[in-house]
């Protein structure tokens, strides 16, 4: 009797020891999966951070690059400002023709932008950055004027093509070259950058030189499990395929590929994959994506 219950027990503590040998086996694998998600994510994270801090950095390059040059920066509202033009009319009366005499002191400015320009390309060339040339009116003592009126919107903006085609003319000065988009612009009376004690100072033209974000893509590799490829597209893919997770499908010469499933593991898309097959779909296969467009394997 004795023999038998001992038995028992022995079989009992072997069963027992299996399964915590198991259940230390998948937690293993539970706590590989977690660190290496949390690495990639972390990854991604760094990556971002490192992006911001640099845009943050581009304000000292900004002081930097315009201490020795025409162009001054203004720090409350991120904006560049023609110090040799601040205050003059350089255009004749009611017109968008450069004075003669102030010719030279335009084209020094032009030169100045550029190699703004060129030394932030130099500095950051995966960045791209949004010009912005902006013209703006001055009241002239008349205080019945309305802030809106029309006159002065078509005045300063022809006034600030007048500047753009200026350089870009006679100067030969190409800005987009640096990765620059241009914008030219005409406030008339109104704009955050008017000089609102002084309305001579308003006789000006503002530079505003904007990082451009969405340039920016962190390089983040999903995998999806490839299901089938048709070559009509379903108005439905999740109806279609009820008995799959998270369908999708992307499309590539009049050709429809239907995935499911998106992993930041290739660990877990092989798991995923698995699951698939069991459900029928025999040839499907794993696939990488980067920045939302497919790699090759």
């Amino acid at each position: 009797m004795s023999r038998k219950i001992k038995k028992v027990t022995d079989s009992f503590w072997l069963s027992y020891s299996d399964l915590l040998t198991s259940l230390f086996f998948i937690m293993l694998v539970l706590f590989v999966i977690c660190l290496v998600r949390m690495k990639i994510s972390q990854g991604n994270l760094v990556g971002k951070i490192e992006y911001y801090e640099h845009i943050l950095q581009l304000e000292n390059q900004f002081k930097e690059l315009s201490a020795s040059n025409s162009l001054s920066y203004n720090e409350d509202n991120k904006t560049f400002i023609a110090k040799d033009l601040i205050g003059i009319e350089i255009f004749k009366p009611d017109s968008a023709i450069i004075k003669n005499e102030y010719l030279n002191i335009v084209d020094k400015v032009g030169k100045d932008l550029e190699n703004l320009l060129k030394k932030l390309n130099d500095v950051n060339p995966d960045f791209c950055y949004l010009l912005v040339i902006e013209g703006y009116s001055a009241n002239n003592g008349r205080k019945s004027m309305s802030m809106d009126r029309s006159y002065n919107y078509k005045l300063s903006y022809e006034r600030a093509l007048a500047l753009y085609n200026r350089w870009r003319i006679h100067g030969k000065i190409d800005l987009r070259k640096y990765n620059t988009e241009i914008l030219i612009c005409g406030s008339g009376l109104n704009g955050i950058n008017r000089d609102v004690r002084i309305e001579e100072n308003n006789k000006r033209f503002v530079i505003q030189i904007l990082p451009k974000i969405s340039r920016f893509e962190v390089d983040e590799i999903v995998y999806k499990v490839q299901i089938e490829c048709m070559s009509t597209k379903i108005n439905n893919p999740g109806l279609y395929y009820s008995e799959l997770e998270n369908v999708d499908y992307y499309e590539n010469n009049g050709q429809y590929y239907y995935t499911s499933g998106s992993f930041t593991t290739k660990e877990e898309a092989d798991l995923h994959c698995q699951r698939v097959k069991n459900k029928g779909y025999i040839d499907a296969f794993v696939i990488p994506f980067k920045n939302g467009k497919r790699m090759s394997n």
